[in-house]
């Protein structure tokens, strides 16, 4: 694809920008506009107020590091990825 005049980029690039942008996105209105995000956010700062408050932090945590590896584990299996 012909971005300038002369200067030539891959679309496959462009396409992985694009979605690198809309995950992004995706993940900053999950942190700071719905409830998960909001106790993500109190249990990083204050873990011992957010227990006190009821919310089982240890559980909240563990969630949170299984889609972080669900992540992980969907963007090595994408094409052209090394397992590494």
């Amino acid at each position: 694809m012909t971005v300038l005049p002369g200067l030539t980029y891959p679309l496959y690039r462009l396409a992985i920008i694009a979605v690198g942008g809309a995950v992004a996105l995706l993940l900053y209105g999950l942190v700071m506009k719905t409830r998960l995000g909001m106790l993500i956010r109190a249990g990083a700062s204050n873990r011992v107020m957010v227990g006190a408050l009821g919310i089982d932090i240890a559980k909240l945590f563990t969630l949170l590091f299984g889609l972080g590896r669900c992540w992980r584990r969907c963007r090595v299996s994408s094409p052209g990825r090394s397992s590494r």
